[in-house]
């Protein structure tokens, strides 16, 4: 309970007369000053800060994160899909040609099923049998063949290699395929590749 100016507070001890104190002097109005206005912004922002902290704490982990609506697969092209097999063949030729030429021998392999003994299903890696695209000449003359697949394409009219001097050359023509690929340059090749090709029957 709050005194208010002007009134006496009445103290008992036992064994003793009652005392008689007066609160006039006690609650005189003190003026703030800038140092009271400074103290009491600081104290606010603390305050603040220890909330922030307070929340962050009781966040969740998943709470972090930008949590949205799995947007739908848009499926590429003819041209698109035909772009992306071939990149993928001929990155796996740059890492072939690469290990050539660092003395070491670049594997793939795929995941497949395996059973045991007693009839338990379990996961493998099985290599994959690659087949390099060059072949070196008696001189030394590399010649690479682009193939979709395992078609021939034709990157001009009868001719589908292309020849450098060394197999230290083929890595950048290798690249440079990839580059042609990207662009769109070999779409026209696939196609009438492809449309050469007989259907099974």
């Amino acid at each position: 309970m709050v005194a208010q100016k002007g009134t006496k507070l009445k103290i008992s001890s036992l064994g003793s007369e009652d005392v008689e104190v007066g609160l006039a002097a006690v609650t005189a109005e003190k003026t703030p000053t800038i140092t009271d206005f400074i103290l009491e912004y600081q104290m606010l922002d603390h305050m603040l800060m220890a909330d922030a902290m307070l929340l962050e704490a009781m966040m969740g982990v998943l709470d972090k994160l930008k949590i949205v609506a799995l947007a739908k697969q848009v499926k590429g092209t003819v041209e698109q899909e035909r772009r992306k097999k071939l990149v993928g063949q001929l990155t796996e030729q740059l890492k072939l040609a690469e290990a050539a030429l660092g003395g070491v021998t670049y594997q793939r392999t795929n995941a497949a099923w395996d059973t045991d003994a007693a009839g338990n299903r379990y996961r493998v890696q099985r290599p994959v049998k690659l087949r390099q695209w060059w072949t070196v000449g008696d001189g030394g003359a590399v010649q690479f063949g682009v193939r979709y697949g395992a078609v021939p394409l034709q990157l001009q009219p009868g001719k589908t290699a292309v020849e450098v001097a060394k197999l230290a050359d083929l890595p950048l023509v290798i690249k440079t395929l990839l580059q042609a690929v990207e662009a769109g340059e070999l779409d026209t090749a696939m196609a009438l590749r492809l449309r050469k090709v007989p259907k099974a029957a």
